[in-house]
């Protein structure tokens, strides 16, 4: 039978060919991880592969990504590439399954109140009156509560311990029902994870002191599917919800696994996970239709909050505690965006704040205890490398950092290692270092051929600053639109939250030089990271959450830019690299 290959250092995967499919849906077949932002269409370049044997003839689209040296050595576009006989690939490492999500956010102080409650008693013979175990462990709580079989299967092993004097009990409370009583003081922890469209972060929460005990992150194996929810939202109305879904587990398992054995943790510790997310990520997590959400009216299944065993979602028992998926606003403004103005506490600000997530989606939010209004543009992947030329999400090597200084680049990169590309906070710094040395004018165009060359062979292209202008427009268009909409202006503006991919590592002065964000914002704003795991953290610790987040949502207006008049006009207005 024909087969095609893909070598893997010792190891390798094997699959049937199918005539009439390309190299990149054998690869998707397989289950195997490769970077294809533009969902296979020949856009982007990015889903290269080594051809080890077999013929792979040289494509206009192999031509435009690759150099002549790359097409004699047997690279080629995964997604350009049919296969017609017995083939053997290798896909080079990209760095991309080490990518670097964002698991730090700035927090601010809040009063832990855990939605799992520990209480201990003084001794067990304090507890035996000649009445009822459970009535007297009732008035240690001060109420009425249930008792799980397992609790009181806990409570009868220990009562068989002859000395009973000396012990002390301790008890796990969950959602009103006493779950577990011990001898011993065990940890109580909480999962939170932020299911990201590029990007996983997870971390681990002590439930009584909120002390962060682990924390992993990892792709998300779904960007073989393209790299933004329109693309993944189209994948499943063609095959099927099943991969993404698949995709989607695979990633967070292997991050659990990673957290269990690095943490030295039992996966009895981890009583509530809570998951926060756009609303297509979560929808494809549990299984259900997106097709509704890619048409007009942009209808979701669900924008509620849910609660499953853990071996309903990831169909694994890894973990056996609850899951709640966190709720969302509107198709396109999801849980992530509600996790973000729930943790900064934009509901009780007297003053207009504003939230801005920069990532593809490009969801925004101005609000203050007046009400909320919310909206989300299409940005596209620029700022997270995606069809840009040397491009790369933020992985080791990938340059973060572009000043100009004395008629050349400087630069970092991330780990401090060779560069290998140019992730979105490095190219906006490349931007905004070109507009300020005149080697770029305000309409993007170079003053001098079509390439300048930050460093080790990685550089910005003529085409990149169209990228990221269609980018930084959206996003400037949208919160300019939302801001009238909620009647106020920029001046009255009290806090700005910088959130999404960028982390703690975009530079506020670059936003501002190259037109996302007005000049008159620049210091009132604030790079908080994740807001979406400070939100699912913070979730975990607070038992009235269900009730704050209900209210937001209550007090919270969604708009379509697609109806604003006025977004063509200032999407058109601040194409422009220019402080304004």
């Amino acid at each position: 039978m024909d087969r095609i290959v893909r070598i893997e250092g010792e190891s390798s995967i094997e699959v049937p060919l199918h005539r009439g499919k390309s190299l990149l849906e054998h690869i998707r077949e397989a289950g195997v991880y490769i970077n294809a932002p533009c969902s296979g269409i020949g856009k982007c370049g990015k889903c290269v592969v080594k051809i080890l044997e077999g013929k792979a003839d040289v494509t206009e689209q192999d031509k435009e990504f690759l150099n002549q040296s790359q097409l004699d050595a047997g690279y080629r576009l995964a997604c350009c590439f049919y296969p017609e006989e017995s083939c053997f690939v290798e896909i080079p490492d990209s760095g991309e399954e080490k990518m670097e999500s964002l698991k730090d956010y700035k927090v601010f102080d809040f009063e832990i109140e855990p939605i799992v409650e520990v209480k201990k008693s003084v001794n067990l013979e304090s507890l035996n009156d000649g009445g009822s175990f459970c009535r007297n462990i009732e008035k240690i709580f001060g109420r009425k509560i249930e008792f799980s079989l397992e609790a009181l299967k806990d409570l009868s092993k220990i009562m068989e311990h002859k000395d009973k004097s000396e012990k002390e009990l301790y008890f796990v409370m969950k959602n009103e029902k006493l779950v577990r009583v011990s001898e011993k003081m065990e940890r109580v922890l909480g999962l939170a994870l932020d299911l990201g469209t590029t990007t996983i972060a997870m971390k681990v929460i002590d439930l009584e002191s909120g002390a962060e005990i682990a924390s992993a992150r990892m792709i998300n194996e779904q960007r073989k599917y393209g790299a933004d929810v329109i693309s993944r939202i189209a994948y499943s109305n063609e095959n099927g919800i099943l991969g993404l879904k698949k995709a989607a587990i695979n990633s967070v398992l292997s991050g659990i696994k990673e957290i269990l054995n690095t943490g030295n943790l039992d996966k009895s510790e981890i009583y509530e996970m809570s998951v926060s997310g756009n609303t297509v990520m979560l929808h494809l997590l549990m299984g259900i239709s997106c097709r509704s959400i890619g048409v007009i009216p942009f209808t979701s299944i669900t924008l509620e909050k849910h609660m499953f065993e853990f071996r309903e979602i990831f169909e694994s028992s890894m973990l056996e505690c609850n899951v709640h998926i966190l709720p969302s606003i509107s198709a396109y403004v999801g849980a992530d965006i509600l996790s973000g103005i729930y943790a900064y506490d934009m509901i009780f600000s007297n003053k207009p704040c504003i939230l801005i997530d920069l990532g593809t989606n490009g969801e925004m939010v101005v609000g203050s205890r007046d009400g909320i209004v919310t909206t989300a543009t299409a940005a596209g992947p620029a700022f997270e490398g995606g069809n840009i030329k040397c491009g790369i999400g933020s992985v080791a090597g990938a340059i973060s950092r572009v000043e100009y200084l004395d008629g050349r680049f400087v630069y970092e990169t991330i780990g401090g290692k060779k560069a290998k590309g140019l992730c979105g906070t490095g190219l906006i710094d490349a931007a905004a270092s070109l507009v300020k040395s005149e080697l770029m004018d305000y309409t993007g165009y170079f003053s001098q051929g079509e390439y300048f060359e930050i460093g080790e062979g990685v550089g910005v292209y003529q085409k990149d600053m169209r990228e990221l202008q269609l980018a930084k427009s959206a996003i400037r268009a949208g919160l300019s639109c939302l801001v009238e909409e909620y009647g106020c202006t920029f001046e009255d503006v009290e806090k700005v939250y910088v959130a999404g991919g960028f982390g703690t590592k975009v530079n506020l002065e670059s936003l501002v030089e190259i037109g996302l964000l007005p000049e008159v914002l620049l210091k009132k704003a604030i790079v908080i990271g994740n807001s979406s795991l400070a939100g699912a953290v913070r979730y975990l610790l607070d038992k009235s959450v269900e009730e704050k987040m209900a209210g937001i949502k209550s007090k919270t207006r969604d708009i379509n830019l697609g109806e604003s008049p006025e977004f063509n006009n200032y999407f058109m207005l601040y194409m422009y690299f220019e402080r304004n």
